[in-house]
């Protein structure tokens, strides 16, 4: 369904990232875990060449090593594209890796803006 509305697709992007998260054609979305479904849904965004990414807290419910492979993803597709991935996260380990500035929000409204090192 999204191959037929979707014009701006990069298809050797979707197939390198469906082999990548070892998604398969010929399994039903409702069977899929919820690792595998974000995989997807990772996949159908990133296949459509966005310059910026928003991400809230999708992932925090997702094993470690499914969290670890997407951000790996996302970080390997904002270099290899010059884009954005802004995260909304609880789990500040999860952006010790990956973060290159850190915004902290309290009701609505960012009361820090600074590189990780810094704001320890």
């Amino acid at each position: 369904m999204i191959k037929s509305i979707s014009s701006n697709r990069n298809e050797q992007l979707e197939v390198k990232l469906s082999e990548n998260f070892n998604l398969s054609d010929s399994v039903k979305i409702e069977q899929l875990s919820n690792g595998q479904s974000t995989k997807l849904k990772l996949l159908l965004s990133l296949s459509r060449m966005p310059k910026v990414i928003f991400i809230d807290e999708v992932i925090n419910d997702l094993d470690l090593n499914t969290r670890e492979y997407i951000y790996e993803a996302l970080d390997n597709y904002t270099y290899e594209n010059e884009s954005f991935v802004f995260v909304a996260t609880n789990i500040i380990e999860d952006m010790e890796r990956y973060a290159s500035n850190i915004f902290i929000v309290k009701e609505g409204t960012i009361i820090e803006n600074d590189d990780l090192d810094n704001l320890k």
